[in-house]
């Protein structure tokens, strides 16, 4: 099982992504905390790849940020 935690905006698709291929690539879990759920490799890939055009709008609505 492989637990996560975020912080800003671009780590999160980051550590999402990271996770995603940990997972698919052994074959585990993934515990999500901010809805307090597992995810299987499957869900955690799937989960992984509808953030990118979430973060991407995100992030030119409100800027990248502090470089």
């Amino acid at each position: 099982m492989y637990v996560f935690y975020f912080g800003p905006i671009p780590s999160c698709i980051g550590a999402m992504l990271a996770i995603a291929a940990c997972v698919k690539l052994l074959g585990g879990i993934a515990f999500y905390p901010e809805d307090s759920r597992l995810l299987t490799a499957d869900q955690a890939v799937h989960y992984a790849s509808d953030m990118v055009p979430k973060i991407v709008a995100l992030e030119a609505e409100l800027g990248r940020g502090p470089e």
